[in-house]
């Protein structure tokens, strides 16, 4: 008897000990990524209110700032630039109207913190708020004012990028520094070259316009089985696009857009440039102030510009042959002439007025902000720009902060 109960108080077998632990170690790797993605959920939450806070004092200090510099406000009634810096005293912001961060101190309260995630803010100057992004980003300008912003990845990884005073400069006093976001002109431009690319199949066609050594160059290598990742070609057509971007087809542009014929400008070779270059000098004028005065099919100029867009990636898009979509791409982008030809109030062809005032300083900022992006490939290819395009979150930042100066 004594024996029976001696055996009943024995402990757990190795065996039952063993099994214990493997049921908790797959719980617990269960349960940590979980937890571990709440808590990230509740950082992004508790960011996304502070940013809240810090662009409502923004806008409050814009606007009492705005009352003593009406020279530093775009044509959005946004002041042109803005900075903000995150540190261990907090948050402080400056901008064109408050150079000092003074008046934007005055209406943000509670300054003892910083974001649990954003490292770094960027700012719209076009719908005049900040945004967050989770790299840090810092910008430095010499004496003859280039920028060197350098880049720290999460993963603590640096990268540089660069741009001249001039470069700047013409980017500044464009439509798309003053009323537009480099991801905004970069989204849209690539959304065309991307339909381009959907409508050529891919493959050799594209590699036929870039080259094999130029792809080589740029990291896109073909597969075990001898093909090339579409998705790398569509990213690497913007990139292409960018480096061939120069001024001679703008001039050849400028001289279409003056005879109001951009049709003729789209014929030869280099189509994917000369469509992202035509489209893009047209959101400029869409978003720019002249646009303002006009209205096409009872939209404004720059929703019917986003039409157009969507018109094009749907032709691209459908199930037709190579050449019936190319053809249709073709069509749905003659819907620019609309913008083209449509009257203000009193009946005044707006278009005409804005080639001859503006097209050539939008024109010029667009070539400068190609060049930008061709002068930092390798830094755009080091942050993952060929497998993400420039769609990506961080890399539009980065050209935020790069073209801001």
């Amino acid at each position: 008897m004594l024996n029976k109960m001696k055996k009943t108080k024995a402990g757990f077998t190795l065996v039952e000990l063993i099994v214990v632990i493997a049921i908790l170690a797959i719980l617990a790797g269960v349960a940590i990524p979980v937890y571990s993605g709440y808590i990230k959920k509740a950082n992004q939450a508790a960011d996304n209110m502070l940013l809240a806070a810090v662009n409502t004092a923004f806008g409050a200090a814009s606007v009492e700032g705005a009352a003593g510099a009406p020279g530093m406000l775009n044509n959005h009634g946004r002041p042109k630039q803005a900075s903000a810096t995150i540190g261990d005293e907090g948050i402080v912001v400056k901008s064109s109207v408050d150079t000092t961060g003074g008046l934007f101190s005055k209406y943000f309260e509670g300054n003892d913190g910083s974001f649990k995630t954003y490292k770094t803010l960027i700012y719209d100057s076009k719908n005049g708020v900040f945004t967050g992004s989770t790299i840090q980003v810092s910008t430095s300008l010499d004496e003859e004012g280039n920028a060197t912003v350098t880049v720290t990845t999460e993963d603590g990884e640096t990268i540089t990028y660069t741009a001249t005073k001039a470069q700047i400069d013409a980017y500044n006093a464009s439509t798309f520094g003053q009323n537009m976001s480099p991801d905004a002109l970069l989204g849209e431009v690539g959304s065309l070259v991307n339909s381009v690319s959907t409508a050529l199949g891919g493959g050799s066609m594209i590699v036929g316009l870039i080259g094999e050594d130029t792809l080589t160059n740029w990291g896109i290598t073909k597969d075990a089985e001898g093909n090339y990742n579409n998705a790398d070609l569509a990213n690497a057509l913007v990139l292409y696009v960018a480096k061939e971007s120069d001024t001679t087809l703008l001039s050849d542009l400028n001289t279409a857009i003056a005879s109001g014929n951009v049709n003729s400008f789209l014929s030869g070779g280099k189509l994917p440039v000369k469509m992202a270059m035509a489209y893009g000098m047209m959101m400029a004028f869409a978003n720019s102030d002249k646009a303002d005065a006009i209205t096409v099919n009872g939209m404004s100029a720059e929703a019917y510009m986003a039409t157009v867009n969507e018109n094009i990636a749907a032709a691209a898009a459908s199930d037709k042959g190579q050449s019936e979509k190319l053809n249709d791409i073709m069509t749905a982008f003659g819907g620019i002439s609309a913008l083209m030809e449509a009257t203000d109030a009193d009946g005044n062809n707006v278009f005409q007025a804005y080639a001859t005032q503006d097209a050539a300083t939008d024109g010029n900022g667009y070539i400068n902000t190609m060049q930008v992006i061709t002068a930092n490939l390798d830094s755009l290819r080091q942050q993952g720009v060929i497998a993400n395009g420039f769609d990506d979150g961080a890399i539009a930042a980065i050209l935020s902060q790069v073209l801001a100066g």
